[in-house]
């Protein structure tokens, strides 16, 4: 994969420590951006349970990247619960946001480590359900 040279900020990787460690972390969802090409940093941290809350937040016309704690059934039928990492990619963002997005994941990826397990990739705003992300979890769940 092509290198862009895009960093993650280290608020990032201590925000998102904090939500790894803490077992009860308030933290529902967090939105990523990258900054002037340049460094992946935060942009939304919420502790809301409102999906539609989160939705509002991605725009229409830019990539993001996102973690948001999903709970979910395994297919056994017990509680679960993961942060699914989303690579948001809408058909509006242009080319060079598309390609710098995708180019630059494997940065936060790495920072992420083993932490974060089930990961989707969207570009229509109809796709990104709740539900879509329970079967992705179930589908990855151990």
């Amino acid at each position: 994969m092509v290198s862009t040279g895009v960093s993650v900020s280290d608020d990032v990787i201590h925000e998102f420590n904090k939500q790894v460690n803490k077992h009860r972390s308030p933290i529902t969802f967090v939105i990523y951006k990258i900054e002037n090409e340049s460094q992946i940093v935060t942009e939304h941290l919420s502790d809301s349970n409102d999906f539609d809350e989160f939705l509002y937040l991605l725009p229409p016309d830019n990539c993001r990247y996102a973690l948001y704690k999903t709970s979910y059934t395994t297919r056994d039928g017990r509680p679960g619960g993961k942060l699914v990492k989303i690579s948001w990619a809408p058909s509006e963002a242009s080319v060079r946001n598309k390609m710098i997005y995708a180019a630059s994941g494997a940065a936060l990826g790495s920072v992420l480590g083993g932490a974060v397990t089930t990961k989707v990739s969207v570009g229509h705003i109809e796709n990104l359900t709740m539900e879509m992300m329970e079967e992705a979890c179930q589908r990855f769940s151990t």
